[in-house]
């Protein structure tokens, strides 16, 4: 009885044993195709990470050129600047505008002090009398400033080109007038007053400086032009020059303004 037991066992673990040496080729051959189907995961990981670098250094050879420092030509903050400073500008084309208007209120709030400022001076100016209607004032145009940094904080010497359009005249009078510009409550305004020495220094100066004599010079050979093409034009400076050769300067004048380029 027993022996029957031990041989039928020992048929069943040999059974067995083929059924397994059967199922092991099957399972390689699963595990061959499955390899081959759905490739290597580590191989395809390795792969996204290359394709991620890869993608990674392009974006930088993108954003490099940006992220390099660009190399600009260094900018003397004592050289010339044109039109650097908006409120600079819109100070101008109000001044402008309140000496064409003859608006004394409105140059109180633009210049101070505002001595030497009069209805009567500004009209005068302007060519409103009858006997000086050949000069009349039509407009202030093409109003540019020129800016250098003053001798402190806050302050600025800058050169005004404008043209004055005479009524019946077609060629505007290039000119230019000097102003030192301050910074107060309520913005920049016209120093109009007396300086202390070291100021006066520094604002003559800075009128000697090449790039400001070679601006001046510029601007009284257009004025020259002009006169030259312009007969009407060139009576109305012969009268202005002349005037300006044998009368006193007028009163009415701020110190920093004159006819044509200083």
């Amino acid at each position: 009885m027993k022996n029957r037991r031990n041989k039928k066992i020992k048929e069943m673990l040999e059974n067995y044993g083929i059924m397994m040496a059967s199922a092991i080729p099957i399972v390689l051959i699963f595990c061959i195709l499955a390899f081959t189907l759905l490739g290597d995961p580590s191989a395809e990981s390795g792969k996204k990470g290359k394709e991620e670098k890869q993608s990674t250094s392009a974006y930088a050879e993108i954003e490099s050129p940006s992220q390099r420092e660009v190399e600009t030509e260094t900018v003397d903050p004592m050289s010339l600047r044109k039109d650097a400073y908006p409120e600079i500008q819109d100070l101008m084309v109000r001044y402008f505008k309140a000496k064409l208007n003859c608006d004394v209120e409105e140059l109180k709030q633009l210049v101070s002090p505002i001595d030497g400022y009069t209805m009567e001076g500004l009209e005068y100016d302007m060519g409103i009398p009858d006997s000086e209607a050949f000069r009349r004032v039509e407009d202030y145009q093409n109003v540019t400033c020129y800016t250098k940094p003053g001798p402190e904080a806050g302050t600025y010497v800058v050169w005004v080109y404008y043209e004055t359009k005479y009524e019946n005249i077609e060629t505007g009078a290039p000119c230019m007038f000097k102003a030192y510009v301050c910074t107060g409550e309520e913005g920049v305004y016209i120093y109009n007053g007396a300086v202390e020495d070291e100021v006066s220094s520094y604002l003559e100066e800075a009128s000697q400086d090449e790039e400001v004599t070679a601006l001046i010079d510029s601007v009284n050979q257009q004025l020259a032009q002009a006169c030259e093409s312009d007969e009407a034009l060139k009576g109305v400076y012969d009268i202005l020059w002349g005037a300006v050769e044998t009368e006193p300067e007028s009163d009415t004048e701020p110190e920093s303004e004159s006819v044509a380029a200083e």
